[in-house]
């Protein structure tokens, strides 16, 4: 049997989640809140970013409204999906800035091929927006289960024929999930027998921390094969927990792995072997 594998957080995020963790402590001990301080400071080195992604007028308005904590507006980042909404008391700002600002799937790019991505936890669509510019010839089935998101992401991706909003959460078997109402739940097995998918060439999954649930019993080896690319969050345990179900899962699988911003990018096509990308390490590059 294989050994699992070794995992090596890229050096920029050990030091996010070392700061992270400092500020934390010193909230802590003197009661101080440096941690809302440190974030407006971050985000002041972000100000040509957000200019050079949404144009100077709305790239300045939109920079202005984040660093003074507004909520409750419209971004019109482009013509094709004028009036992303920003909701009162969310984190929609925040992954606004993470997907169009941060890039942080920009590794899902330059590949061939692209057919169908299944966007797992698209929360509002902005993750599923960005695919769909990526990719404009690839169809997205995006699942989210909170209803209020849901019905925000449906608003947000209505100028994207190619992006199917499901009200589901993927999960390691199908049933239903009893939270504030009752939600389906749906294995990836099933979604690709119920819409007829063949192969999977981008799963994304941002599930809330629960992603490793999805590696728990042997039914995920039922789709894994049939996954080009997975995209997950990457969650402290995977470095720290040795037994940890998604190496477990994974151990007897190749394939190459990249971090883009806080997820894993692991590369299962023929594509990665052929061109010498796959390592027996999978540690990060």
């Amino acid at each position: 049997m294989k050994q699992n594998p070794t995992w090596q957080k890229p050096w920029l995020m050990r030091v996010r989640r070392a700061l992270a963790a400092s500020l934390n402590r010193w909230n802590r001990a003197t009661g101080w809140p440096l941690q809302p301080l440190a974030q407006r400071l971050f985000l002041l080195t972000l100000l040509p970013f957000y200019v050079g992604r949404l144009g100077l007028g709305q790239g300045l308005m939109t920079f202005y409204r984040f660093l003074l904590g507004e909520n409750g507006f419209v971004i019109d980042r482009s013509e094709r999906d004028p009036g992303l909404m920003i909701r009162e008391d969310s984190a929609d700002a925040w992954e606004f800035q993470q997907v169009f600002i941060l890039q942080e799937y920009r590794r899902l790019a330059g590949r061939h091929d692209v057919r169908v991505i299944i966007d797992a936890g698209a929360s509002v669509g902005f993750s599923s927006i960005y695919l769909a510019e990526l990719y404009p010839h690839a169809f997205i089935y995006a699942l989210e289960a909170d209803e209020i998101s849901f019905q925000a992401m449906q608003r947000n991706t209505r100028h994207y024929p190619n992006i199917k909003p499901i009200q589901a959460a993927l999960a390691q078997e199908d049933g239903v999930w009893e939270r504030d109402s009752s939600v389906p739940t749906i294995t990836v097995s099933s979604l690709m027998e119920q819409y007829r998918i063949p192969c999977v060439d981008i799963l994304k999954m941002q599930i809330k921390a629960t992603e490793a649930r999805m590696f728990e019993t042997p039914s995920c080896h039922a789709w894994l094969g049939s996954v080009r690319v997975l995209a997950m969050a990457l969650h402290p345990s995977l470095d720290s927990d040795a037994e940890h179900p998604v190496l477990e899962a994974l151990q007897s699988y190749e394939f190459t792995v990249r971090s883009s911003g806080g997820n894993l990018i692991l590369d299962f096509s023929p594509a990665a072997d052929a061109a010498g990308l796959k390592t027996p390490q999978r540690r990060f590059s």
